[in-house]
Parts: C-alpha cells; structure tokens; sequence
C-alpha cells in the first residue's frame, strides 16, 4: 500500500513538473506582411516546443472588389498549417498549397460600427489584462517600412506627414507596455514621382505558453461577463 501511494505520488509530481515545464516555454509569434508593385502577401506563425510545433497561415493576397453588399475586401489565404522548419519571411509559399477566398463587405464594418459602445466596454474591461500581457511579451522584431505618394507635391507631403505620426505614434504605445530585445526600426519614404502605397512589416514576439494560456482565460471571462451585463440590459 505504502509503495503505490509513493508512485503514485511521483507521477503527480512528474506530472506536475512536466505542466510547469511546457508552460514555462516560450511561444513564438511571428507576423509579417508586405505590398509591392500591387502584389500582397504575409504570413502569420506560431512555434513552440523548440519549432516541434508549427502553425503557419499564409496571406495570398488582399483586393479590392465589389459584391451584392457594395464594395468589399477580397481576401485569399491557406486552408491549412504547414508543418515544416521555420522560413524566412523573404521566401515564397510552398508550391501547390490550397487557397480560401473570403470577403470583408462594408456591411460587415458598418455591423462591427454600430456595436460599437459594447466593443469598447470589452476593450475597457480588457485594458488590464492587456497591459499585464504586454509586460509578460518580449518583442524580439518590430520593423516598419513604408513609402507613400500621391503624385502631387503637396498632398504627399501632407499623406507622408501623417502617415509618419501615425506610425510612430503605434509604435511610441508598443514600447511602452511592451519589452524589447532590439530597438523597433521605421521608415517613412515619400514618392513624388506617382501615386502608391507599399511598404512591409514584421513582428516577431515571444511570450511564456501559461502566460499566453491565463491572459486567453481572462480575456474569455471578459467577454462572458460584458455579453451577461449586455444580456440583463
């Protein structure tokens, strides 16, 4: 008797050490995406586990069209993760890889719009744990890259102005809840020669797996408790 509550008492803590172990871990998210010449694409990844774990989803492309609803955002994507070693954003898809086409029509935003007092009762409710999580996350790569031009002197300048405030202004409220390994890095160019926008962007962030876990569970208490309050309304 005396010797199976000792095993049994080894496997609850092996058991223990081994959750305490894989929470301890970290999570890598990487998030890239880039415009040029008119052509979109991007990716997001997670890998843990020392990459044993790899989710990928990569972003084919992202137009302009119209549907029955008025204009829209076509958006094309893989159906599925790919389990391979990590790739560099600079490398293209996998070759014979299955695309998703979905669409974002206005009437979807003009829907998101008028909910609007609930989602920001969820985005106050939110804030702390968002800000506890921004303290647990290490930014490993925060890069920016635009160029903007309108064609005209003038209304570029003014477009390169704000998008520059605009950028930095993002980036000034990242680094201040959030830490980092290496100094996020912006360019801002103006274009007076023609009209466009393309740029690219890639973040790479780490964060502890039982982090990740309790900031999903908060944020999931979160939004019972404001869709219950809405409900008793």
């Amino acid at each position: 008797m005396g010797r199976s509550v000792h095993l049994l008492f080894m496997l609850v803590a092996l058991a223990v050490l081994v959750v305490l172990f894989l929470s301890a871990l970290p999570l890598r998210l990487t998030l890239w995406i880039r415009r040029y010449h008119g052509d979109e694409e991007g990716a997001i990844e997670l890998v843990y586990l020392f990459g044993l774990v790899h989710w990928r989803r990569r972003l084919f492309s992202i137009t302009g069209t119209s549907s029955d609803e008025g204009p829209a955002i076509s958006i094309n994507h893989e159906t599925s993760a790919v389990n391979s070693s990590h790739r560099s954003p600079t490398m293209q898809g996998e070759r014979g890889s299955e695309a998703e086409h979905a669409e974002v029509t206005t009437e979807d935003v003009w829907r998101l719009l008028t909910h609007w007092q609930a989602l920001k009762s969820i985005f106050d409710e939110a804030k702390p744990v968002l800000r506890k999580l921004g303290h647990r996350a290490l930014f490993r790569r925060l890069q920016v890259k635009l160029t903007v031009g309108t064609s005209d002197v003038v209304t570029t300048g003014i477009a390169y102005g704000t998008t520059w405030a605009v950028t930095m202004g993002i980036i000034g409220s990242i680094t201040y809840w959030a830490r980092f390994s290496e100094k996020p890095t912006v360019h801002v160019n103006a274009d007076f020669q023609k009209a466009t926008v393309e740029g690219s962007a890639e973040c790479i962030v780490e964060i502890r797996l039982g982090y990740a876990i309790l900031a999903g569970l908060r944020l999931l208490r979160v939004w019972r408790s404001v869709k219950a309050a809405k409900e008793e309304m």
